[in-house]
């Protein structure tokens, strides 16, 4: 029955799929003045979606406040940094995808010290249990041997035969592998982030908490599938594009 029903979700997906690179095709014909509306709609709401699976409550009236440089006193310090980290951020992807440069194992880190504040110094030491995902997380001594696996699986042709599957499952690995001490969820969201924006679709803005987002990531973890959080992410790019 599951695995029924795992089939019909990837029949969907495909579906989805094909409706939404015809979408992506179309914002060919926008003019400069609505491409630009619709790029600044969707960062703004990628840096809300950031905010959101990091734990971060604050609504996205008040995010915008910060960005417009308003005193937001709900805000912690820890806020404003990580508000400013995933801006810095998306500059770093603007200039990556100008020179095509692909996602690797080097840039995956550069990701963490962004989005940490802090010196990359070495992988996680120790093994731990993430609870939201019911999951034990690989001993700290396999961990550069299995981001030089996942390193190779991205730079492999096969993961950019469909770029979206690609992303989801560049996603899926660093959060199985679990690799820093702090902020993996927000890495691989941030990685898969950069994959999509790279292939030319919008930046994915799932509206989820940091909770939820990796509720929906156990799947991989349990049974290797990728299919629902695909399907949720095909979807949300759809919305984007103006073609749900």
């Amino acid at each position: 029955m599951l695995y029924h029903r795992t089939e019909r979700t990837q029949r969907k997906n495909e579906e989805r799929k094909r409706r939404l690179d015809e979408a992506v095709s179309c914002l060919m014909s926008l003019s400069a003045e609505e491409a630009s509306a619709m790029k600044g709609t969707n960062l703004f709401l990628w840096l809300c979606s950031m905010m959101r699976i990091s734990g971060s409550l604050l609504s996205k009236a008040r995010i915008g406040a910060m960005l417009d440089g308003d005193n937001v006193p709900e805000a912690t310090v820890g806020e404003y940094r990580y508000l400013r980290a995933c801006t810095e951020l998306y500059g770093n992807f603007r200039h990556m995808a100008d020179f095509s440069i692909s996602l690797d194992e080097k840039y995956i880190i550069r990701i963490y010290e962004i989005l940490s504040g802090k010196k990359f110094s070495g992988y996680r030491s120790e093994s731990c249990t993430v609870r939201e995902m019911e999951y034990r997380t690989p001993e700290g001594s396999e961990i550069p041997r299995l981001m030089k696996a996942a390193g190779r699986q991205i730079a492999s042709e096969e993961h950019y035969e469909d770029r979206v599957r690609g992303a989801v499952s560049t996603h899926d690995m660093i959060l199985s592998i679990w690799p820093f001490e702090e902020r993996n969820g927000e890495v691989a969201y941030a990685a898969m982030s950069y994959e999509l924006f790279a292939a030319g679709y919008p930046l994915p803005v799932l509206d989820i908490s940091d909770i939820e987002h990796l509720k929906l990531s156990s799947d991989f973890v349990h049974s290797g599938s990728s299919v629902h959080l695909c399907g949720e992410v095909i979807e949300n790019l759809l919305s984007q594009c103006g073609g749900a």
